[in-house]
């Protein structure tokens, strides 16, 4: 007879970690001068929230489409940290500026790359056409939210106009030559 396994599985308790740091300030008895310790970066953090607190609400509000109120909610009652609305602002700014150099580096890449792919599509916010662009190579792919897929809006997003685009015939890439384009041949008729 062999032996039945049985597995489950189950979340660790998650707790906050809090750390605090206090700097003392002491006053001089005669003259009445104050005297603080001096700041170190290196044990005072710059952002009250550390690391993966922040990739926490960035998570929740960018990748997931969570509301801050709701992110805010939902890492109050899943691991005890209560945030504000305006907290959840910072870090996203904070967050966001954490990422920029690096998506800034996949834009360059994909400007330099000798073949871009590229499509987009379009939909309606509140009245309002947005349109998502991709432009992919093979060492990156970046997306970009427009207020409209034209052309003067769209010719921006592909820099310097270098190698070979791949695309549908989407008139609004008009800028890119025809004869550094290849069609898609998903959008080639029968």
């Amino acid at each position: 007879m062999g032996a039945k396994r049985y597995q489950w599985i189950e979340v660790p308790p998650l707790r906050p970690y809090i750390k605090g740091t206090r700097r003392h300030e002491v006053s001089c008895p005669c003259c009445g001068h104050k005297a603080r310790a001096a700041y170190d970066e290196r044990e005072i953090p710059a952002s009250p929230f550390g690391p993966r607190l922040m990739g926490m609400v960035a998570l929740h509000t960018s990748v997931y489409h969570v509301s801050r109120r709701r992110a805010a909610k939902l890492l109050s009652d899943l691991v005890g940290v209560p945030l504000s609305l305006g907290a959840v602002s910072a870090v996203e700014a904070r967050v966001s500026d954490a990422v920029e150099p690096p998506v800034a580096e996949a834009w360059q890449r994909v400007e330099r790359a000798p073949v871009k792919h590229t499509n987009g599509t379009s939909w309606l916010k509140g009245g309002a056409v947005l349109a998502l662009w991709t432009i992919a190579s093979t060492a990156a792919t970046v997306f970009k939210i427009v207020a409209n897929g034209s052309r003067a809006t769209l010719a921006p997003l592909y820099g310097t106009l270098r190698g070979i685009l791949v695309s549908d015939r989407a008139t609004a890439l008009s800028f890119w030559a025809m004869d550094r384009r290849q069609i898609c041949w998903g959008h080639y008729p029968e």
